[in-house]
């Protein structure tokens, strides 16, 4: 199965002076994006911050950035930046490794030899540093913000000195925009979980296996037993949605500069996901292979270099979480579970079907629901005109998507019933 990294071993991909061979090795600077903040770039690699001995996952997702711009909101460049250091985390991992105890195999993710002990100790030494001195350092190395009342500016005798966006100053320098070819923006809670499933080729559908448990359904996130039905049951027992496998990108990312945006809901005091755009467009929640004739399994047998897609996921089949059904047998490419490809510009949701309506009916008010709730919006009225840019009522998305239907006429009356059931 890949190896997806955890919080300490994704900080940095290329080339240092503490790797032990040859191959290039590099440090991205770690950047925390806060809501109102919007950051542009080639979106070229993501990392997954996941512990897979723990049925809560959380969604960490570090985005790497060729080229970004802050396009909403200010650079803030921590001042802890150690000097002759790249990044924070480039000093830290020189500290534990120079002082590493050699019966150790790895440590924080790093591989202890007597090259990387060494490299370690020279790095330091040459940035000033005595090893066996040396501290470990806190923080991340920027943070972007914009305005909103969540953010404040810190000063002292006039000085600009910081910013605080919860949590107490974060000593730092204010900037435009990033002076670096690569950064890696971590984005987390709510925020990393829809933006997990728009960024995944297959975001749509969620990780679980289809009512005859023959097959598993290729999405990026599992969720608990029920969640359709009862989600506020689930989180009030601490239940939550999972990361079962490494994003795949969707090809209209390749090689194209997208922009992820978050806003600040003031009148709420909580952020926003206002999606990924390219060229201004808003990339809708669907799955990205729907006009091709690949199934998921083959993109992530391709994509991820194993030999059947089943092997990608890591499953938890504890307490709230389903078990593996008697009758599942290892998937084939040629079977073809995927959904609908429905078009609303935002989330979805697939587990248990709601009573009378059919899976793609379903999987249709579970994509509109996450969208509204993302929006705060706790009811929807028929001849509300809050799809498509405001272009159309649910009845009109409704048949705007009629094609993706597994019927001829789909239930609008019993679809709107089931939203506002579950907002």
């Amino acid at each position: 199965m890949p190896q997806m990294a955890t919080a300490d071993t994704a900080s940095a991909t290329g080339d240092t002076s503490t790797d032990s061979d040859d191959s290039d090795f590099e440090y991205y600077p770690q950047v925390t994006a806060h809501a109102p903040s919007a950051i542009e770039g080639e979106i070229v690699d993501t990392v997954m911050a996941v512990d897979f001995d723990s049925p809560d996952t959380g969604h960490n997702v570090g985005v790497v950035f060729k080229n970004p711009e802050v396009t909403d909101g200010y650079v803030w460049q921590s001042r802890d930046i150690p000097d002759g250091f790249s990044t924070i985390r480039e000093y830290n991992d020189a500290v534990q490794l120079a002082n590493a105890d050699m019966d150790q195999d790895y440590v924080d993710g790093n591989e202890v030899t007597e090259d990387t002990v060494g490299a370690a100790i020279s790095a330091l030494e040459d940035a000033g540093y005595d090893p066996g001195d040396a501290e470990m350092v806190s923080g991340t190395d920027y943070k972007v913000v914009g305005e909103g009342a969540n953010t404040e500016i810190k000063e002292f005798r006039d000085e600009v000195i910081g910013v605080d966006v919860g949590g107490g100053t974060f000593d730092a320098e204010q900037g435009d925009t990033f002076d670096e070819e690569h950064v890696m923006v971590w984005y987390g809670g709510i925020i990393g979980q829809f933006l997990i499933r728009t960024l995944d080729f297959n975001g749509l559908v969620f990780a679980n296996f289809n009512q005859d448990g023959e097959y598993l359904n290729k999405g990026i996130l599992q969720v608990p037993e029920g969640w359709r039905n009862n989600r506020d049951k689930c989180l009030s027992e601490n239940f939550y949605p999972r990361e079962a496998r490494p994003i795949v990108l969707r090809p209209e990312l390749d090689g194209t500069r997208a922009e992820i945006r978050m806003s600040w809901n003031d009148a709420d005091g909580r952020r926003n996901y206002d999606g990924v755009f390219v060229d201004g467009e808003e990339l809708s929640l669907r799955n990205a292979y729907d006009e091709g004739d690949e199934y998921p399994d083959a993109v992530i047998e391709d994509t991820l270099d194993v030999d059947e897609a089943y092997h990608a996921y890591s499953l938890y089949h504890g307490e709230g979480y389903d078990d593996v059904p008697a009758t599942f047998t290892e998937p084939s490419t040629e079977t073809d579970s995927s959904g609908g490809s429905f078009d609303i510009g935002a989330g979805s949701d697939d587990t248990d079907e709601p009573e009378g309506l059919t899976d793609m009916e379903s999987q249709f008010v579970d994509m509109v629901v996450d969208q509204l709730a993302a929006s705060g919006v706790d009811s929807l009225g028929a001849s509300e005109m809050m799809f498509l840019n405001g272009t159309e009522d649910f009845s009109g998305l409704v048949t705007h998507n009629a094609d993706e239907f597994d019927t001829e006429a789909p239930s609008v009356d019993m679809m709107l019933d089931a939203v506002n059931d579950r907002l």
